[in-house]
């Protein structure tokens, strides 16, 4: 049992140490006309819309060493629209080169959303991996909008108490 034991720890540990070391693409919707994208390798920037909801980047691969072409795939539901979805396309090419495309707020889905706001999407090689967040649209937390609830009705209290 001991020696079974140990090479599933020893790999377990392994893999643990793998996904921890992947650079992580961190993208942020902060408006229909503004992403912006971080690596937890220390590089971070802005990328601008090309028209509403529609984004685009070519860049220097950020991170070593850069081995095999990879690409990330994914859809996130939209927080505050569960048919919507934003669509998000890495590819990582021979060339260096990274490109990002992210088309926001697109639908209706048809079971194309896979990830939740904010869910870890890794690439089809094991490269990279992505998380997107949609800060634009984030829905409130329940215990904000029982406060908000409460505030409403004693105000209205207040009203009728005149």
């Amino acid at each position: 049992m001991k020696k079974l034991l140990l090479p599933l720890l020893g790999g377990l540990f392994a893999c643990a140490l793998t996904a921890s070391a992947l650079p992580l693409l961190t993208l942020t919707e902060v408006s229909n006309t503004q992403l912006n994208y971080s690596w937890n390798t220390g590089q971070s920037g802005l990328i601008t819309a090309t028209s509403a909801d529609h984004f685009s980047l070519n860049m220097a691969i950020p991170y070593t060493p850069f081995t095999t072409p990879d690409f990330a795939v994914g859809n996130w539901i939209e927080p505050d629209a569960p048919l919507r979805y934003n669509q998000v396309y890495v590819s990582a090419t021979f060339t260096n080169r990274l490109q990002i495309i992210v088309i926001s707020d697109t639908g209706p889905q048809a079971n194309e959303g896979t990830y939740d706001n904010g869910d870890t999407l890794t690439s089809t090689a094991g490269t990279f991996a992505v998380v997107f967040n949609d800060a634009m649209d984030t829905v409130p937390e329940p215990s904000v909008l029982g406060l908000a609830g409460m505030c409403l009705l004693f105000a209205a209290s207040k009203r009728f108490r005149r």
